[in-house]
């Protein structure tokens, strides 16, 4: 069986004293910087989650205002629309008034002249009926 003597004894001692010396030497330290390392690692998740929750905040943001740019537009360009609509109305209703009113001149200036020619007309018949007249009798 097994025989319990000093060796053994001494084996234990020497491996308590080997495991408490690389208890502290080696497993401490390595363990403090494994959790320094995983205490960084979470506050750089953490800090990742939460830009990407600013991130998806900014995005909406982003996203609200340019739906209402592009609102904005639509009525500027609806607006730009409606007043050249209105301008294009305004000035077709003055180049009809004008071409009314050019009209009415030229009508009224054609009466004139019809009736001045229509009294030259009748001025020059009896002259001319004589002449005419004086030619055919004589």
């Amino acid at each position: 069986m097994v025989d319990i003597n000093i060796t053994l004894v001494i084996q234990v001692v020497n491996f308590l004293i080997l495991y408490w010396l690389l208890d502290l030497v080696m497993f401490k330290p390595i363990l403090r910087v494994m959790d320094e390392r995983n205490r960084r690692m979470n506050s750089f998740v953490e800090g990742f989650a939460d830009e990407k929750v600013e991130l998806n905040e900014l995005e909406g943001v982003y996203r609200k205002k340019l739906s209402e740019i592009h609102g904005e537009a639509a009525q500027i360009r609806r607006e730009a629309k409606d007043q050249g609509n209105s301008e294009k109305a305004e000035i077709l209703t003055r180049a009809e008034t004008q071409a009314e009113k050019l009209y009415a001149e030229k009508i009224a200036n054609i009466d004139k002249s019809l009736d001045q020619l229509s009294a030259q007309l009748n001025e020059d018949v009896p002259q001319l009926s004589e002449a005419l007249n004086n030619k055919i009798y004589g």
